[in-house]
């Protein structure tokens, strides 16, 4: 459930919005947001929300993006759903320890 509470809205960080409220559109810009050297722009990869097809796209293409994805901020349920039984122990843990994973466990 969601609070309620009202809150302030995000403020662009060098010229880029964080905080989930900039959206990736396609699984290369995904790639490319992580790739970078730029603090701002990686860290949007970690941040900004994608739609779902997107994180499929990107698990799907690159299995070394797993792991980024499932670190994501805003990463809805139904995908890591699927990460958490990846292969790769590193991509699991980081589902495990993600609080809305935590809090979807302890909710029913």
């Amino acid at each position: 459930m969601r609070s309620s509470v009202a809150r302030a809205p995000p403020r662009p960080l060098n010229g880029i919005t964080l905080s989930g409220t900039a959206m990736i559109d396609s699984a290369d810009e995904f790639r490319r947001l992580r790739e970078r050297e730029n603090p701002d722009e990686y860290r949007r990869a970690a941040h900004d929300e994608a739609p779902v097809e997107v994180w499929l796209e990107v698990i799907r293409r690159w299995p070394d993006m797993r792991f980024w994805v499932a670190q994501n901020k805003t990463v809805p349920l139904s995908v890591l759903e699927i990460l958490v039984n990846d292969p790769d122990e590193k991509v699991r843990d980081m589902v495990l320890r993600k609080g809305s994973w935590q809090r979807s466990r302890s909710a029913g």
